[in-house]
């Protein structure tokens, strides 16, 4: 005790020495558990916590060490009961943390008397407290609710004592957090004496590690580290698939499943799906397309196999008048090649039990081959019915592939969204010459340009011919531009126009066709070709003003007099409400359906959005509700009705494909078992020893199961098993896991293939592999 209260003989005694009787031992004891202690923060004692009920824990007794020193004791006969019913998560799951504080209170009131007038010796009864307590409190801090709860945080001056999972049935564990508890001085003395009695066993050893140390340098200076060499190849059999370079004859490759190029489909045990990983194949799976539910919608008008909401027509662009006029004739008859383009693609996938995108994603990324995919990665994500379809780089300044984020005013070719269980991937280009239609055309060619200044559908054109001859029809065809120049291998549309159809100034000849999206900004061109001995009107002065008058001559453009453009207007849909909702017909698998994959033309404007709902039980659900993690199909209905909305303004719309043509729509549900062959692996030599990677997301530990082995010998029939498999969880991404299996063969090898079989095991996820890396050593 650093202090004492002293007494003497007949000494009056006053109130603060009575109180001091107490004060200084306090003091003492906080300033040995201050110093002794060292407490940057409180610690504790006791507080056991244990469930005695389906939603209750109780606290036993304990005490809190302050890090000022400072003691609170919580003495309640049978501790404290804490009851967590109200508490309980509705869906998920929530962290409720115990925690510990302490008061210090005047407590243990009683009646005493006391002394009012000295003289008179006159008293007076009161209600008193006896005792100042140190008094520790229990009681919880509740975290928010989630898939994947976090323990709340909670205020320095609380101690937590124990972590409290809840479900919406009760509580499901109990964590003590030891770091908070407080050590003995026992404790940490058996620490130190068993850490005494080690260091003197391992002592003499250690003084000589400093030779060996040298010796072993000495010895590995002229050596390539291993682990070094074999993240080296690990890493660039990465890049290698990156840069799409062939596996052959390397020690090392790569496959992340985007296609089956190297994945031995043809073998018989082969069941397995390459799209954007490698995936469980279907347990059953249908493939339709998609159709109105009722076939005379009218809020709809279907052009082509295109479907745009209903509208009327307006005239947007006029160069009415009669100035002179202009021989389709004029020009020497040619043959050109007209290449027609198609509507853009644009594909969704939605599942209950697979995950989307994932690693994988970081392809759209990266700058390799195709801004980081190769062209045929491409290619797989957007082609259907089994056609060929090929991508290559575009004539335009647009950047081909990748389109994250925006500059401003340009357009990117493609575009990726990815959300936990829905994935978006669509063609910028509203056009596309992927796949086309090709035809030759004779006649003298004549074309109009035009600066499109405002977003919208082109639906006709209304023409003044001031002569026409009694045969030659007359074929007029809307391309894009490339440069200044019309271009005939990005056709839009393309039609004739009899003799008989035409009209003569001031009578109009109108053309409607099947409507095209013309962007703003944008220059167009209206070419007309005919082998007969019609005239069309043209205005001077430069109505138009942003356009001229073109001519074709040998095959090469030729432009005609600046002033001059001919007599024409441009026709454009007004649609009749800015949102429309259609329903389509039902998408019906037996046995219940999993996923939806909708690979559609599709041609979205800015400031337009094409969406789709499906309905689950009573309730339309966006199919985009992924994005919350919802898994809507998870009763697996065998009968899934959905409608496409279709939001712009009166101006601007989406359209979307339907029918066999325009639409592939595949349904299924994923089997259970899995089983993937590669293709042969060469290698330079023969090599004794090879690791295979495997990255698995989506991954359940408790029911998920997959195995690699090995195939060599003359047919591929030997099974390698691995002599060491290990799975690794993946910090950098949620639910997933590395698969490292090590083989060494009994004698070297010079080619093999890799098998990968796998299980869901019942589990309510289905794991895909994002990527697949072996590396070889002699």
């Amino acid at each position: 005790m650093q202090r004492k209260v002293n007494f003497t003989d007949n000494q009056q005694v006053t109130l603060e020495d009575y109180n001091n009787l107490g004060n200084f031992p306090r003091e003492s004891m906080d300033n040995v558990v201050k110093d002794l202690g060292g407490f940057p923060v409180g610690r504790y004692s006791g507080f056991v916590a244990e469930q005695t009920g389906q939603s209750v824990v109780r606290v036993s007794v304990g005490r809190l060490f302050a890090s000022s020193g400072a003691i609170f004791g919580f003495d309640a006969e049978g501790g404290q009961t804490l009851d967590f019913l109200q508490h309980l998560p509705a869906v998920a799951q929530k962290i409720a943390t115990v925690i510990v504080y302490g008061n210090t209170i005047n407590t243990d009131v009683e009646p005493r008397t006391q002394l009012v007038d000295v003289e008179s010796e006159d008293t007076q009864s009161a209600e008193l407290s006896t005792e100042n307590r140190r008094q520790a409190y229990v009681d919880f801090v509740l975290g928010q609710e989630n898939a994947t709860p976090q323990a709340p945080a909670i205020q320095s001056n609380y101690i937590a004592v124990a972590n409290v999972l809840l479900t919406p049935s009760g509580v499901a564990s109990i964590t003590r957090i030891t770091a908070n508890e407080v050590t003995s001085i026992y404790g940490n003395s058996e620490q130190i004496a068993d850490h005494t009695r080690r260091f003197a066993q391992v002592g003499p050893q250690i003084d000589t590690l400093k030779t060996d140390i040298s010796g072993l340098a000495a010895a590995l200076r002229a050596k390539a580290d291993f682990a070094m060499v074999s993240a080296m190849s690990y890493d660039l059999a990465r890049v290698k698939e990156r840069v799409d370079l062939p596996d052959d004859h390397a020690a090392y490759g790569s496959d992340i499943f985007w296609t089956d190029d190297e994945s031995d489909t043809a073998h018989p045990d082969y069941s397995a799906r390459t799209e954007q990983g490698l995936r469980f194949p279907s347990a059953a799976e249908a493939v339709v397309a998609l159709e109105l539910d009722n076939p005379i919608e009218d809020r709809v008008i279907v052009n082509n196999g295109m479907a745009l909401p209903k509208f009327s027509t307006v005239i947007r662009l006029s160069a009415n008048g009669k100035d002179g006029e202009y021989p389709l004739t004029n020009t020497t008859v040619q043959t050109v090649q007209l290449v027609q383009r198609t509507e853009a693609r644009t594909v969704r996938r939605y599942s209950t039990t697979e995950t989307q995108g994932g690693s994988n994603d970081s392809w759209w990324k990266t700058a390799a081959s195709v801004n980081g995919m190769s062209l045929s990665q491409v290619g797989a994500i957007f082609k259907r019915n089994g056609e060929l379809y090929e991508v290559v780089n575009y004539y335009t300044n647009y950047d081909p592939l990748y389109a994250y984020s925006y500059a401003a005013g340009t357009r990117q070719a493609y575009e990726r969204v990815t959300l936990r269980k829905f994935t978006e991937e669509t063609m910028n280009d509203y056009y596309t010459d992927r796949v086309v239609s090709t035809e030759n055309v004779t006649g003298s060619i004549v074309a109009q340009t035009m600066l499109n200044s405002q977003d919208g559908y082109l639906v006709g054109f209304n023409w003044f011919f001031t002569r026409k001859a009694s045969a030659g029809d007359v074929r007029y065809v809307v391309c894009e531009m490339k440069g200044n120049e019309p271009d005939l291998n990005a056709v839009l549309v393309s039609n004739v126009v009899p003799p008989a159809s035409i009209a003569i100034y001031p009578a109009k000849t109108e053309v409607r066709f099947k409507p095209i999206f013309q962007q703003k900004g944008k220059r167009y061109a209206v070419v007309l070709m005919s082998n007969g001995a019609h005239f069309v009107a043209t205005v001077a002065g430069n109505k138009l003003a942003q356009g001229n008058i073109q001519y074709m001559i040998d095959g090469s453009w030729i432009q005609g007099d600046p002033s001059v453009d001919m007599a024409f207007e441009a026709v454009y849909a007004s649609f009749t409400s800015p949102i429309v909702q259609v329903s389509l017909k039902a998408l019906e698998l037996a046995g219940g359906i999993d996923s939806v994959k909708l690979n559609l033309d599709a041609l979205i404007p800015d400031g337009s959005k094409l969406d789709f709902d499906v309905r689950v039980g009573a309730k339309w659900v966006p199919l985009a509700e992924a994005a919350a993690h919802v898994a809507l199909l998870s009763n697996l209905p065998s009968i899934l009705p959905i409608r496409a909305n279709f939001v712009g303004t009166t101006d601007v719309m989406p359209a979307l494909g339907l029918g066999e043509d325009r639409t592939e729509v595949t349904l299924s549900r994923p089997d259970e078992d899995l089983c993937h062959i590669s293709t042969v692996r060469t290698m330079p030599a023969p090599m004794d020893e090879a690791t295979v990677t495997l990255l698995v997301e989506n991954w359940d530990s408790d029911d998920h199961d997959i195995d690699v082995v090995l195939l060599t010998g003359g047919s591929y029939t030997t099974t390698v098993t691995p002599s060491a498999q290990i799975i690794q969880v993946d910090p950098a991404r949620e639910n997933a896991v590395k698969v490292v299996a090590s083989f060494t063969f009994g004698s070297p090898v010079s080619s093999f293939k890799i098998k990968i079989t796998g299980e869901t095991g019942g589990s309510a996820r289905v794991y895909h592999v994002s990527e697949r890396v072996d590396v070889e050593f002699t």
